[in-house]
């Protein structure tokens, strides 16, 4: 996979996966941390699945693939403030930018 690609499929991941955590955040009245975590993994391997079977990958290697990242990147995601969970939702501010740089170095391989 490309350099651009993996870029695309990080930057992709994590901007779906906050959505769909913040979303429920702010239109359900709150989520529980584990809420999040499952609705950010949920968001995040169907996003990062679909840009790996699109680059080439098996369907089965996509979702394991997947699934390794998005733990991975949970990790990093998990314990911020909802400030900069909001300002990943945006996608193009500086924290987002310092966010996806930490996690193309620590989960992808």
């Amino acid at each position: 996979m490309s350099r651009n690609a993996k870029i695309a499929l990080v930057v992709g991941a994590i901007v779906v996966a906050v959505l769909i955590g913040w979303t429920a955040l702010r239109y359900l009245g709150g989520v529980s941390e584990a809420d999040y975590a499952r609705n950010f993994i949920r968001g995040c391997e169907d996003s990062a699945r679909q840009a790996l079977i699109k680059n080439g990958k098996p369907p089965q290697e996509a979702q394991a693939t997947a699934a390794a990242y998005c733990a991975c990147a949970l990790d990093i995601v998990k314990p911020m403030s909802v400030a900069d969970k909001r300002e990943l939702e945006k996608g193009g501010g500086e924290r987002a930018q310092q966010i996806s740089a930490e996690v193309r170095a620590k989960c992808l391989k």
